[in-house]
C-alpha cells in the first residue's frame, strides 16, 4: 500500500502524450515505471526515491535497488530502460558512504551506466544550511543503444515548479512518439 506524503515519487507528462504514456503497476512509493510506446524504440522509465542514510537504511537501500532489478529483468528484453531519480549516492563524493558503494557496485553488477554529470555539478542543496551534493542521476543499460543523448543540471532550480531542495536533473532524449498505447 503506496503511504502519502513520506518518501514518494512521482512521473509527471504532458496530457497530449497520454495516449502514447502507460503507468505500470511495479514499483512502491519509492519507485515508480511508466511504458513509452516510442520509435526506434520501446522505453521503459524508471523514477526513483531511494532512501538516505541512518538506521538500517543500508537494508532498506537494498530493498529499492532489488524492486530496480526486478523491473530492470521483466522489461529490459523488449525496452529500452532509462532509470532516473534521487539515488541517494554520489559518484563525486572524496570518501565514499554506504549508499556511494551499494549504488555504484549495484551499477556495475548489473551492468547499468550513469549517464555523468558534470563533476561540480550541484544536485542538491540542503534548504537553509550549507550542505550541498551531486545525488540525482540517470541510468542505461551498458548493453543497450541509449535513447539518451545527454544529461545537464536545471540550472534555474529552485524556479516556481520545484519546490524540491533538488535542482533538476534532465536527460534528453531522441525518440518518435507513437499516438496510441501498446502493452509493454
Amino acid at each position: 500500500m503506496r503511504h502519502v506524503g513520506n518518501a514518494g515519487v512521482a512521473t509527471i507528462w504532458d496530457k497530449s502524450l497520454s495516449s502514447a504514456v502507460t503507468p505500470l503497476p511495479d514499483g512502491s512509493d519509492r519507485v515508480v515505471a511508466v511504458h513509452i510506446n516510442a520509435l526506434p524504440e520501446q522505453v521503459i522509465i524508471i523514477n526513483t526515491y531511494l532512501p538516505t542514510q541512518g538506521t538500517h537504511a543500508d537494508v532498506a537501500y537494498a530493498d529499492i535497488l532489488d524492486e530496480v532489478l526486478e523491473i530492470i529483468d521483466k522489461f529490459s528484453p523488449n525496452n529500452r530502460i532509462i532509470w532516473i531519480g534521487d539515488m541517494n549516492a554520489s559518484l563525486v563524493r572524496a570518501k565514499p558512504n554506504s549508499n556511494d558503494k551499494q549504488f555504484i557496485s549495484f551499477c556495475n553488477a548489473n551492468k547499468l551506466k550513469v549517464l555523468e554529470l558534470p563533476k561540480d555539478a550541484i544536485t542538491y542543496k540542503q534548504r537553509g544550511g550549507p550542505g550541498s551534493s551531486q545525488i540525482d542521476y540517470a541510468v542505461c543499460m551498458l548493453d543497450q543503444p541509449t535513447t539518451v543523448t545527454h544529461t545537464e543540471v536545471e540550472s534555474k532550480s529552485p524556479s516556481a515548479l520545484n519546490t524540491s531542495p533538488h535542482f533538476a536533473v534532465l536527460a534528453h532524449t531522441r525518440l518518435t512518439i507513437v499516438d496510441t498505447a501498446v502493452k509493454p
